[in-house]
């Protein structure tokens, strides 16, 4: 069990910077999923948007966070992520459209 934990303490100290960005990446990606898309939620109740158009908008705003999110997290561990951006962007060109977000909802 020592000898597990000098490992484990070896490898943090040598990624140190990428476990900080990746805790930090964390706390964004919980800090947008809990207050700022039920926040948007509660602004898409308020509005008088159509219920087929708020689903839409919200299941975007979701793919939108979790696609930054998951840049930032390879980003901070030194993965070249310039193929997940064009994936990213033709996902949300996708959902804009075509009706194939209806199918996913």
């Amino acid at each position: 069990m020592n000898e597990w934990w000098h490992g484990f303490l070896t490898w943090l100290t040598q990624y140190q910077s990428n476990a900080v960005w990746s805790g930090v990446v964390l706390l964004f990606y919980l800090g947008m999923s809990r207050k700022l898309l039920p926040k948007l939620e509660s602004n898409i109740e308020k509005s008088k948007l159509k219920s087929h158009s708020a689903l839409k908008g919200l299941f975007a705003a979701r793919v939108i966070v979790a696609t930054v999110s998951l840049a930032l997290l390879l980003l901070a561990w030194g993965i070249d992520f310039s193929g997940l951006l064009v994936l990213s962007t033709s996902i949300i060109c996708l959902l804009y459209t075509s009706d194939a977000a209806d199918d996913l909802l």
